[in-house]
């Protein structure tokens, strides 16, 4: 969105996301049951050379940090790199704040950082944390 869409007072919105609980997947049109999936590709960024405009795109701030996946199902918590490797034991305090969520099962593909003093992402630091576990991963 443009800056002065952000500054602005947020809009109405068009229809309100579903109660908790409220949302039953087996009722969705076109709904089949089947086992999640082990692994979803990651939602990479691609680069291009001048920014898309219009309604019909939303735009993200890129962070400076390791793509990663957290996975969790009945066999626990696992956190895996953008290419497929297990990095629980690198985040292992992500990975404790994963099992505190209230799901039984969730993909979660995001950036994992760790910021500055300036509220930035660092990935100087980002490294240190990975290493020394004395920062909390976000």
């Amino acid at each position: 969105r443009r800056i002065e869409e952000l500054a602005a007072p947020p809009r109405k919105a068009e229809r309100l996301p579903p109660k908790a609980g409220s949302l039953k997947p087996g009722a969705l049109p076109g709904a089949v049951k089947a086992a999640p999936p082990s692994r979803i590709e990651p939602q990479l960024a691609t680069l291009e050379k001048d920014a898309t405009s219009g309604d019909d795109w939303l735009h993200e701030v890129k962070f400076d940090g390791y793509r990663s996946q957290i996975v969790r199902d009945v066999n626990g918590v696992r956190i895996f790199s953008r290419r497929g490797l297990d990095w629980t034991a690198k985040y292992r305090d992500l990975a404790k704040a994963a099992s505190e969520l209230d799901a039984e099962d969730a993909i979660i593909d995001g950036e994992v950082i760790v910021t500055n003093e300036a509220v930035l992402s660092d990935f100087k630091a980002l490294r240190k944390a990975i290493t020394s576990r004395q920062q909390d991963l976000y």
